[in-house]
Order: structure tokens, then C-alpha cells, then sequence
């Protein structure tokens, strides 16, 4: 399950999952979070400063302080998605933490990156795939003398493989709330799921690949399929084989 600390909180890189098993979550942190630069070199005091954040969401994760994670959300994500449904949506509210990673934590000029992995299993166990594999992923950038949550617009290719991945799978039977539900981070809209699925593609290079794959086979699949329509009354029905 991969958060962007920005939502996401969750998308599995093989199905959809979205978000589920996709877990993959996004999270952005809070821009009250950091505070001034301190004097002195300024380099330093962006990775204290950066620093400082992961240690606040190690604590967080360690003590299933789950409200602390969402209140670092940005605030058109807690608009969108109220902290039930994102404890549902990313399984919060049950399991044993079983570890923490050691945090990755990026610097490139004026923007930072974190990311931290952790194990949340069940108490029938613990199996690292999607469902108890989180991935915290926050963005940021430095300005002011401090770190601010980095709320990124989605890219158009990105937006283009979200939105198509929908498409294809309506056609072959998937019905727009199963897509919500698997990438929506707890949102009930279609067009902030959509927002939501591309950022966080954005953000792993690697899932946009598999899921623009998806898409062309889908498409594939459903230019292949024969279909057929009669009328009956008022109703038109249509099969494909």
C-alpha cells in the first residue's frame, strides 16, 4: 500500500486496485510542520529541517498515530476525504505493526522527498504484499525558510493513462464506484480519484509504466471483442464475446 502523503494511500502496482492493492499511499506533509531555518548554512538547515519531518512521521507510524498522518494531509484532500474513511480506505483502524523501514529522504535544489515503509498485518498474520505493505511518500518544497507540502498538479500523460485505464475497464464490465473505491484514498468523487490516480503514477515512474501497459492491452482486448445489440421494448442490450 503506498501513501502519497497526499492521498492515494494506496495502489498495488498489479491490479486494480487501486489503491488496495494499491496500495500505494501518497502523503504530503503539513507546511506547519517545519519551522524557520536556523542560522548558518542554509544546506544544512534544509536537511535538519527535512529531517525533523521524518522523525514526526516515524513517531507517528510507531505509535498508530494515524491522525497525525492525515492532519498532515494537504486541504484539498481532507475535503475530499474525511479521517473514517481514510482509516477504512488504508485498513488503519486494526493490525500489529511488525516494522519500519529505514526513511529515504531526497534533496534535489528546493524540493525534498521522503519515504518511509512499514508493515501493518492482521491478526491472522503477516504476508508483505499489498494489502499490509504501506509506503509513505511525501513531497515537498523548501521556501521562506522552510518546507511546505508540495500539492503537485498531475501530468497530462498521466492524467491521459488514469482516465483511459477507466475507460477501457468500463468496457469490459467495471463499474466506476469499484475504481473509487480501489483508488480514491476514501473519496467518493470520480474526477478527484482520477486527479489522485495520475499523481501518484507521477510519482512512481515505474507504476505509470505498468499501467499505461494495462491500458494498451485493455484496449486491445476490447477492440478484438464482437459485440451485438437487439432492442426489446424500450431496452437495448448488447453482448460481446
Amino acid at each position: 500500500m503506498k501513501f502519497f502523503l497526499y492521498s492515494l494511500i494506496g495502489i498495488v502496482a498489479g491490479g486494480l486496485i487501486l489503491f488496495s492493492t494499491i496500495p500505494y499511499l501518497q502523503k504530503y506533509i503539513n507546511k506547519n510542520v517545519a519551522t524557520e531555518t536556523p542560522a548558518g548554512d542554509v544546506s544544512i538547515g534544509k536537511t535538519e529541517l527535512l529531517n525533523n519531518i521524518t522523525t514526526e512521521l516515524l513517531k507517528a507510524v510507531e505509535d498508530r498515530n494515524w491522525r497525525v498522518l492525515y492532519n498532515s494531509e494537504p486541504d484539498s484532500f481532507k475535503k475530499e476525504v474525511n479521517y473514517e474513511n481514510y482509516l477504512k480506505f488504508n485498513k488503519f483502524d486494526g493490525g500489529t505493526l511488525a516494522n519500519t523501514s529505514d526513511p529515504t529522504i531526497i534533496i534535489k535544489d528546493n524540493l525534498g522527498r521522503i519515504e518511509i515503509s512499514f508493515l501493518l498485518c492482521s491478526e491472522e498474520g503477516c504476508i508483505k504484499d499489498s494489502e499490509n505493505n504501506h509506503v509513505i511518500i511525501g513531497e515537498y518544497m523548501f521556501e521562506n525558510g522552510s518546507w511546505s507540502s508540495y500539492d503537485r498538479e498531475p501530468s497530462k500523460e498521466s492524467l491521459e493513462v488514469a482516465a483511459s485505464y477507466l475507460a477501457e475497464g468500463k468496457a469490459l464490465g467495471w463499474k466506476e464506484n469499484d475504481f473509487i473505491e480501489k483508488f480514491g484514498g476514501g473519496s467518493t468523487s470520480l474526477a478527484y480519484t482520477i486527479r489522485l490516480f495520475a499523481i501518484t503514477m507521477d510519482q512512481a515512474p515505474e507504476t505509470f509504466a505498468i499501467y499505461k501497459a494495462k491500458v494498451e492491452n485493455m484496449r486491445n482486448k476490447n477492440n478484438s471483442m464482437n459485440c451485438t445489440s437487439n432492442k426489446i421494448g424500450n431496452y437495448t442490450y448488447t453482448n460481446c464475446y
